[in-house]
Parts: structure tokens; sequence; C-alpha cells
């Protein structure tokens, strides 16, 4: 579960990453 929590945190991280650019 840790690890999807891990996924999920990152995935949200690039997609906000990528719209502010």
């Amino acid at each position: 579960m840790a690890n999807m929590n891990k996924w999920s945190l990152n995935k949200m991280a690039a997609a906000s990453f990528t719209k502010d650019k």
C-alpha cells in the first residue's frame, strides 16, 4: 500500500509540475 501511495504522490507531483510549466 505504501508503494502505491508513493506512486500516486509521484504521479500527482509530475502532473502538477507539467501543469505549472
